[in-house]
């Protein structure tokens, strides 16, 4: 695939297309992102459907524990599921969860690639000492794996485009002594899903 910018450094701007996120390819125009491609087809949503149905169904279960266990009186059957309703609260748990893992993501994205510039740059190691437990533990886990894989990094952020009508950003551009160079790209999620797989091959 062509590969935007390696050399040259100039930049692809990320804007909305069509209500969609894309890449505003110079001399070409806008381009889905491989995440939208992915969406779209419905191939990056089966693994975040089975654990958003499990998290509710917990969430569910904890406030009718709740229910139950704090009522002074008989309640109606409106009035329980009213209770009910209370307790779990307007936002759904899974939209709660979703929201501190994207920022906790994001944390942990920003620390990794700030870590690796540093390497880089043969720059003074970022400070982490204000970082959560997690953050630290996910970027510990990320240096052991690099210190161990034998990458040099070459690019950060990098966009690239492909003549198939869709763009992207790879975390990681990096060279291997015996196998040349090669993508990474870096998640935070307990598991690796078939999505995954496909992303990177896109790239």
């Amino acid at each position: 695939f062509p590969v935007l910018n390696l050399s040259a450094g100039q930049p692809v701007p990320i804007v909305t297309h069509n209500g969609a996120r894309a890449y505003d390819v110079p001399g070409i125009g806008p381009l889905p992102s491989v995440t939208t491609v992915l969406k779209t087809l419905g191939l990056s949503k089966e693994a975040l459907i089975k654990w958003a149905v499990n998290l509710e169904r917990d969430a569910i279960f904890a406030a009718l524990e709740a229910v139950l266990a704090t009522s002074r009186r008989m309640m109606s059957p409106h009035e329980f599921a009213q209770a009910v309703e209370d307790r779990l609260g307007p936002i759904r748990q899974h939209q709660k969860a979703l929201t501190k893992a994207g920022d906790m993501g994001t944390m942990v994205h920003q620390t990794v690639q700030d870590w690796l510039r540093a390497k880089m740059l043969d720059s003074p190691t970022p400070d982490t000492s204000q970082l959560p437990v997690e953050a630290l533990f996910a970027l510990s886990a990320f240096q052991v794996w690099f210190r161990d894989s034998g990458l040099t990094p070459v690019r950060l952020e990098q966009p690239v485009w492909s003549e198939l009508g869709y763009a992207g950003t790879v975390d990681l551009i990096a060279s291997h002594p015996e196998r040349g160079l090669g993508i990474v790209d870096f998640k935070t999620g307990k598991g690796i899903y078939d999505e995954y797989h496909l992303q990177v091959a896109a790239y």
